[in-house]
C-alpha cells in the first residue's frame, strides 16, 4: 500500500533535516513548536523532491475542484520562494502534463537588460496565478507581495477555499446573544441543565490529563488510520510537551465529575485570539458548543483588548465547513498558497 502524500512528505521533511522542533518566531510574530527550513532544500535532488511534492499536491486539489485546472505561470516569492516555483513548475509539466510557466519577482526594480520587477513568465490581464511559498504560517510572505501582482496586470491569484481562515466577533461567541445563536445558545442552556461541569482555565497541573485525554479521543476517532488526524494529534502533543517554552499560549478543558471531557489550545496574537485545537467527547451533547464559550468568555476578561478569534480553517471538510459557517463568520483570513501539512 502506497504511503499517504502527508506521510511521505513528512518523512521527506525529517530526511532533509527541514523540519525542526523547539521554540521559533515566525515572521508573522508568531511563537511556534515547529519550524520548516526551506533553506535545508540544498541540493538538487532535495529542490526536485520538493518540487514534485507541491506538483502532486496541486494535482490533488484541481480533482478535488479546489483549484482551477487552467493555471497560467506559478509564482514563487523571492527569495526561498524561487526554486520552490521553479521546481513546481517543472515537475507540473514532466510528470502530469500541464504546460504551465514560472514567474519570481525582484527585490528591487531592474531599470537594464529585460528590465522589471518580474523574471520568467511575464504577467498579462486575465491570467491565473498559483503562489506557492515556503511559509506556513500566517502566510505573511505571500500577501506581501500580492500588491506586486495586481500592478504588473490584472491577474487572478487563485486560492483554496479550505486554507481561509475564519474570523468572528469575539465578543458574540463568548455571548451568544442574538436570535442568529439562538440554537446554539439553547444547546448550552440544555448541556447545563444535564451535566454538573466545570470550566478550569489551561495550567501546568492539567496538562497530563489533557494529554490522556487527546489519547482517549485519539482512539474513539481513529487517529492512527487517517493521515490528517495523526499530523494534527503529532502537533497537539508537541505543543503540550513545550506548553511553557512557547509564549501566548492559552487554554482551557471542561470537567464533569472531574473527569475532561473537553479543551482548547489558543495563541493570542495582538488584538486577535487565534483558536487552534478543540476537542470534546461525543458523548455529551453540545461540549463543543460549551468549551468555546467558556474559554472566550474566560480570556476576554483576562484580555478585553481582544476584538477577532480566529478559529482557522476548514480543510475543505464539508462538516467542519458547515460548523464553522454556522457560527457566522464576519470575514476571511485568505491564504493564496499551495500548503502541505505534515505528520
Amino acid at each position: 500500500m502506497t504511503a499517504s502524500l502527508d506521510h511521505r512528505f513528512t518523512e521527506f521533511l525529517l530526511e532533509s533535516q527541514a523540519l525542526k522542533f523547539g521554540e521559533f518566531t515566525l515572521k508573522s510574530g508568531r511563537k511556534s513548536p515547529y519550524f520548516i527550513n526551506a533553506g535545508a532544500f540544498n541540493d538538487g535532488r532535495k529542490i526536485a523532491r520538493l518540487g514534485a511534492f507541491y506538483a502532486e499536491k496541486i494535482v490533488e486539489e484541481i480533482e478535488a475542484g479546489n483549484l482551477p485546472k487552467d493555471i497560467d505561470t506559478v509564482f514563487g516569492p523571492a527569495y526561498k520562494g524561487i526554486p520552490l516555483g521553479v521546481s513546481t513548475a517543472i515537475a507540473l509539466t514532466s510528470a502530469h502534463g500541464m504546460e504551465v510557466g514560472y514567474t519570481f519577482d525582484r527585490k528591487e526594480k531592474k531599470d537594464h537588460g529585460d528590465g522589471g520587477m518580474m523574471v520568467g513568465t511575464q504577467l498579462a490581464d486575465g491570467m491565473k496565478v498559483l503562489l506557492v511559498d515556503d511559509v506556513m504560517t500566517a502566510g505573511t510572505a505571500v500577501r506581501e507581495v500580492i500588491p506586486k501582482l495586481k500592478a504588473e496586470a490584472n491577474v487572478e491569484v487563485v486560492d483554496d477555499r479550505g486554507t481561509w481562515e475564519y474570523l468572528y466577533n469575539i465578543r458574540e461567541l463568548a455571548t451568544l446573544a442574538g436570535n442568529k445563536y439562538m440554537k446554539k445558545r439553547n444547546r448550552v442552556n440544555q448541556f447545563r441543565k444535564n451535566y454538573d461541569y466545570v470550566y478550569e482555565p489551561m495550567t501546568d497541573g492539567l496538562l497530563p490529563e489533557v494529554v490522556d485525554f487527546q489519547y482517549s479521543w485519539c482512539q474513539v476517532n481513529h487517529c492512527g488510520t487517517t493521515a490528517g488526524l495523526m499530523q494534527e494529534n503529532h502537533a497537539i502533543q508537541k505543543i503540550l510537551q513545550n506548553w511553557n517554552r512557547i509564549p501566548n499560549l492559552c487554554g482551557g478543558v471542561i470537567k464533569i465529575k472531574d473527569q475532561i471531557v473537553a479543551y482548547t489550545i489558543g495563541e493570542l496574537a495582538g488584538d486577535m485570539l487565534v483558536v487552534h485545537y478543540e476537542k470534546a467527547s461525543l458523548e455529551y451533547g453540545a461540549a463543543y458548543q460549551v468549551i468555546n464559550r467558556e474559554f472566550l468568555s474566560h480570556i476576554i476578561g483576562l484580555h478585553p483588548e481582544l476584538e477577532i478569534v480566529n478559529r482557522e480553517e476548514d480543510m475543505n471538510d464539508p462538516g467542519l465547513r458547515a460548523a464553522k459557517m454556522s457560527y457566522m463568520p464576519i470575514g476571511f483570513l485568505k491564504e493564496c498558497r499551495v500548503e502541505i501539512k505534515f505528520i
